[in-house]
C-alpha cells in the first residue's frame, strides 16, 4: 500500500467542528477552564475529551499538518517498517489500558480480556486515529526499550494488539490526544464520514528513523492513521515455574486459563499471537523473560 500526497493530506485534515454552536458542549468547555481541581493543563484535559475551540482545533490542525509535510521521508520509514510481520519497531495498542478521560467500559464492558469483544466492535482495520506506544523493538525484544508510565501500564495488561499504520505523530510523552469513548455524540456525528481524528499542539518529538531506532526509548503515544491488526502481544506469567513468592506477590499474575483463552481467541481469529513468559527472580527481585510465538 503507497500513500500519495493527496491521501496524506486527507489523513491530517481534521474537520472544522465548533462545539461553540452547541450550549452543552460550551457549558462543559468553560466549566473544565475554570477548574481548580484538574490533575491536567486544561487544554489538555479538554482535547481528550474533545473539546477543543475551534480555533484551537485549526491551530492544532496546522501542526499536525506542518509535521507531516516537514518529516514526510522520515515518517515513511516508519510506516513501511510497521507493514513487516516481524518489523524492527513495534505499535502496540492495549485495550485495557485506562486514560484518564476512558469511558470505555461504559461502552463495552471489560475488553481487556478478550481480544475478540474489541474487534467484534472496532473491527480489525479502520480509518480512525489510534493511539500506540512505539517500540524501537522487534517483538521479541520488547522488554529491551526504555519505557515509561504508559509502556508500563501497556505491558501490564492482560495483552495488547500489535498494529501496522501510518504514524500520523509520534512523540516521546503522552499527548492526551482526544478518547474516542470520551468525545461528544456531536462530534462523533460530524466526523462520521472521515473518521475520528487526533491533534497535538505542539510539534511531535520524534521524526528521524535511525535515531528512532539508536536512542531505545519508546514514545508514550504515536498516532496510527489507516490502521490494521497483525497480531497480539502479552505478557504472561511462567506458571509452570511460578515461585511461591511469587504467588503471593499476586500483581498481575497470568493464570494458564487465562493463557489457553488469549491461544484460543487467536486460532479462532487468525491472528498470531506472542507471548513474552516472565519468570520473578527472588534474589535481585526482578524479572527475565522469554518469548514463545504461542498461535
Amino acid at each position: 500500500m503507497k500513500i500519495s500526497r493527496k491521501d496524506l493530506r486527507y489523513i491530517i485534515r481534521e474537520m472544522a467542528f465548533d462545539p461553540s454552536l452547541y450550549p452543552d458542549l460550551s457549558k462543559k468547555i468553560k466549566d473544565i477552564q475554570s477548574s481548580d481541581y484538574l490533575d491536567y493543563p486544561e487544554r489538555d484535559y479538554r482535547r481528550s475529551m474533545g473539546l477543543l475551540t475551534r480555533e484551537e482545533s485549526d491551530e492544532e490542525k496546522e501542526v499536525v499538518r506542518s509535521y507531516n509535510e516537514n518529516h514526510r521521508q522520515e515518517l515513511m520509514k516508519f510506516f513501511a517498517e510497521l507493514k513487516k510481520p516481524m518489523g524492527r519497531i513495534t505499535a502496540l495498542h492495549s485495550p485495557g489500558y485506562v486514560g484518564a478521560s476512558t469511558k470505555k467500559y461504559e461502552y463495552f464492558g471489560d475488553p481487556g480480556n478478550s481480544p475478540s469483544a474489541w474487534i467484534n466492535q472496532f473491527g480489525s482495520q479502520g480509518r480512525n486515529d489510534i493511539s500506540v506506544i512505539l517500540v524501537p523493538q522487534n517483538v521479541k525484544n520488547l522488554m529491551n526499550a526504555l519505557g515509561e508510565a504508559n509502556s508500563d501500564m501497556v505491558f501490564d495488561g492482560t495483552y495488547s494488539f500489535i498494529m501496522s499504520g501510518y504514524p500520523k505523530m509520534i512523540n516521546h510523552r503522552d499527548m492526551m490526544t482526544q478518547t474516542s469513548t470520551a468525545i461528544p455524540k456531536e462530534l462523533i456525528d460530524f466526523q462520521v464520514s472521515s473518521g475520528t481524528t487526533k491533534s497535538y499542539n505542539k510539534e511531535p518529538s520524534i521524526n528521524n528513523f535511525d535515531e528512532f531506532l539508536k536512542n531505545n526509548t519508546i514514545s508514550q503515544e504515536t498516532v496510527l492513521s489507516n490502521w490494521q491488526i497483525k497480531g497480539v502481544f502479552s505478557v504472561m506469567t511462567d506458571f509452570e515455574n511460578m515461585t511461591e513468592k511469587e504467588k503471593n506477590l499476586g500483581y498481575n499474575i497470568r493464570t494458564k486459563e487465562v493463557y489457553e483463552n488469549l491461544v484460543r481467541e487467536c486460532n479462532q481469529l487468525n491472528i498470531p499471537l506472542h507471548v513474552m513468559f516472565r519468570n520473578y527472580n527472588e534474589d535481585t527481585y526482578d524479572y527475565s523473560f522469554r518469548y514463545e510465538r504461542a498461535a
